[in-house]
């Protein structure tokens, strides 16, 4: 299946938007609910994780804390950096990041063979 390509504008708290042409490679979220194996550790909020090619070769990472709480607003972050290491710092190892990765086709293993 060919990556149709797109003009997406993600916000960032206390910067700038970023706007870019890409294609999104993969999206996984948390739960807000405690009862579900994908709960977020966080009452009442939940995790959104977006990762996107853009049409130059930059990734571009976004995570979106969406709250249910009254008073609250959603907060929003995004990277962009040509290095999968660079990403997987900024998304860590929980298990929807780990969903990212699988989905991109990452190998995000420690390779202690490749270790000099």
């Amino acid at each position: 299946m060919a990556n149709i390509l797109k003009t997406y504008t993600m916000p960032r708290d206390n910067d700038r938007p970023l706007r870019f042409t890409g294609s999104r490679i993969a999206v996984a979220s948390s739960s807000a609910d405690r009862a579900r194996s994908d709960y977020s550790g966080k009452v009442g909020r939940r995790d959104i994780l977006e990762l996107y090619q853009t049409q130059r070769g930059d990734y571009v990472a976004a995570r979106t804390c969406v709250t249910q709480w009254q008073g609250e607003r959603d907060t929003h972050e995004a990277i962009v950096s040509r290095s999968q290491d660079a990403i997987v710092a900024f998304f860590g190892f929980s298990a929807f990041a780990t969903e990212i990765y699988e989905t991109a086709g990452w190998d995000i293993a420690e390779d202690l063979d490749a270790v000099a």
